[in-house]
């Protein structure tokens, strides 16, 4: 789980990042000038994000946040995209058509700012020394997280029959939209109480760290992300 990062998820989660910035950014508006040239500057960006959040980031607050809002970030660029086409063909392409396209990545962004900026009542994290562990139960968020992709699985194909694909296609996409600021309200004392954190980790100058921290060290000496992160960190030191 991203709030409660264990061995397997900071092995496999930054690379499942990559993989759907890979896989949906495929899927933008490749009309718009320098596309493609952005679209790879991105990807080698995220590459070297991996090699640091798999090989050698400790920080609880970076990791998390980082991974956070990437998922967020890939899901709103993707659904941003997906508008666009479809309301590119009612409009035609453009100013208006692009305004309208961003409406999932301005929707979304919202929330998730209003959670952080709000303050938390509730709060949801053991600390220990300086590591963190997150109390949100991992059932419950896979619950609701499958009950919404459930809910647009089958208003999707009620709707393919009832309007036909492209209407129906405009209509999911927009209750993708709304499935999104539903799994962030969902999660808003957990977002709150990241904004507590970083709060608590500036006025002591304490790093908060993982709750695993050990055997994510020792699964990194085995890893050859890790060794890879170690030696350009090593580069990085030495004197010229």
């Amino acid at each position: 789980m991203i709030f409660d990062p264990d061995v397997d998820t900071v092995k496999k989660g930054p690379w499942l990042i990559f993989s759907m910035v890979l896989f949906f950014g495929m899927f933008g508006p490749t009309e718009i000038p320098y596309y493609w040239f952005g679209y790879f500057v991105v990807l080698g960006l995220c590459f070297g994000a991996v090699i640091f959040l798999v090989g050698g980031c400790e920080s609880y607050l970076v990791f998390v946040v980082a991974m956070f809002l990437s998922v967020f970030g890939v899901l709103c660029f993707f659904l941003s995209s997906m508008l666009y086409f479809f309301v590119s063909n009612i409009f035609g392409s453009g100013l208006k058509a692009l305004v309208v396209a961003l409406s999932p990545m301005l929707l979304v962004s919202t929330m998730v700012v209003s959670a952080m900026a709000s303050k938390s009542k509730i709060f949801k994290f053991d600390i220990v020394g300086n590591k963190v562990a997150n109390r949100t139960h991992k059932r419950e968020g896979s619950k609701y997280l499958g009950l919404v992709i459930a809910i647009l699985t089958l208003l999707s194909g009620g709707l393919l029959k009832a309007i036909g694909p492209f209407y129906s296609g405009l209509v999911v996409t927009v209750a993708a939209t709304l499935g999104c600021t539903a799994i962030v309200f969902y999660f808003r004392h957990t977002i709150r109480g990241l904004r507590t954190l970083h709060i608590q980790e500036q006025s002591t100058s304490t790093p908060y760290t993982f709750m695993q921290i050990e055997k994510i060290r020792e699964a990194r000496r085995r890893w050859w992300m890790g060794r890879l992160f170690k030696w350009i960190a090593s580069l990085h030191k030495s004197p010229v």
